[in-house]
């Protein structure tokens, strides 16, 4: 039983990894600061360190994140849970982050053919 949850593990973060392979190398500093939404939490330059945005609470409702955010909230995983618990969870928070960082990444290239049918991929009829 415990061979089989490693090997789920395993097969998962490896389906996660490629997802990251395929989203991480396409970011630019524009898509990593670029707001889906007025309000979205950000990292934000102070005193030249990268600070991110934050609440102890999460609020309600839930806000917008960018990629940037959203890569900072990795790094804070990897370097605090993972380093204490390696488990199903710390693993399944990474991929809903490199998934989320995927949808905000389409999104942000939406944003210059929104009005253009043919960049999307779709017929003009």
């Amino acid at each position: 039983m415990a061979e089989q949850l490693l090997d789920t593990l395993r097969w998962q973060f490896r389906l996660t990894w490629q997802l990251a392979q395929y989203h991480l190398p396409q970011l630019t500093d524009d898509a990593c600061l670029w707001e889906p939404a007025p309000g979205s939490w950000t990292v934000r330059q102070a005193g030249g360190v990268w600070q991110p945005d934050w609440a102890d609470a999460e609020p309600d409702p839930v806000l917008p994140v960018t990629i940037g955010w959203l890569a900072w909230h990795i790094i804070w995983w990897w370097s605090g849970l993972i380093a204490a618990v390696r488990d199903a969870w710390a693993n399944s928070e990474l991929m809903k982050n490199i998934a989320e960082i995927g949808a905000v990444r389409h999104a942000f290239g939406m944003r210059s053919s929104a009005n253009n049918p043919a960049q999307r991929g779709l017929n003009s009829q």
